[in-house]
């Protein structure tokens, strides 16, 4: 292969890995519509993808998801003006004021990632966890908020593609899946219990009405109850999120 086709392909790989991405896990006619390949050659690279490590397949969907290996390959990037220069400082300023730690989560494929955290800067840390961890979408606060506001085709794909064990009632939910994500939106907030003694308050983080990623605030079970935590902290994570949505999308428009 030639140097110049060479750079063709990993270019044409990388525009598969956000188009996957932007879907949150797409089949193939999407692959080769949003990157302008034939259906061969983006079966070809989607494949090829899949070899590397970057992308997976489920035995239970027809479509491609971006695989754990991704997450990684950003890990240690922090220069993002958004997060730097926008959620941080946010998630900082409900820290200081409220003690508790707080989160920004995104989604990967069927998984939450820690995108970023005030951990380091709370008095009352359970657990300092890294940046770039990922979660169950399907069995966490932050997942199921997200999955409750996702776009409806985002939302369809993803449990769709769910795992039959996230499909049956689990300690963050009760009942029916469907049930739960129709209760959350309802309501615009979720709160579980964790495994380590605490508790997670989550809201959406909406860019033109449909879920971006969730913001999560965590606080010991053993200092209040789940009312009380949402009398006392919904409101300010709400505002929060609505001022992280709102620069979100004036970053996008303003994105060529």
């Amino acid at each position: 292969m030639k140097s110049g086709d060479k750079v063709r392909s990993l270019i044409r790989g990388l525009e598969i890995l956000e188009a996957v991405n932007r879907h949150n896990g797409a089949n193939l006619n999407q692959v080769a519509q949003e990157t302008k390949l034939s259906r061969g050659t983006a079966y070809r690279m989607l494949e090829s993808l899949c070899d590397a490590g970057f992308l997976e397949r489920r035995t239970n969907s027809n479509g491609y998801w971006l695989s754990t290996r991704i997450p990684s390959l950003s890990a240690g990037y922090r220069s993002d003006a958004w997060i730097s220069q926008i959620a941080e400082p946010a998630l900082e300023k409900l820290t200081r004021t409220y003690a508790w730690p707080c989160s920004l989560l995104i989604p990967t494929d069927l998984r939450m990632i820690v995108l970023a955290h005030t951990e380091h800067l709370s008095p009352v840390t359970f657990r300092r966890r890294r940046i770039g961890l990922a979660m169950s979408m399907f069995d966490t606060s932050s997942g199921l908020v997200y999955l409750a506001f996702a776009a409806p085709e985002t939302q369809g794909n993803l449990l769709s593609s769910a795992p039959s064990a996230a499909k049956a009632q689990s300690k963050a939910r009760i009942g029916p899946l469907k049930t739960t994500l129709n209760q959350i939106h309802k309501r615009g907030y979720h709160v579980v219990d964790s495994p380590d003694r605490g508790s997670v308050l989550s809201v959406p983080i909406l860019v033109n009405d449909a879920a971006f990623g969730s913001l999560s605030l965590r606080f010991f079970t053993s200092a209040m109850s789940h009312a009380m935590a949402v009398n006392q902290y919904l409101a300010p994570l709400r505002q929060t999120a609505r001022e992280l949505g709102k620069a979100l999308s004036t970053i996008q428009e303003n994105t060529p």
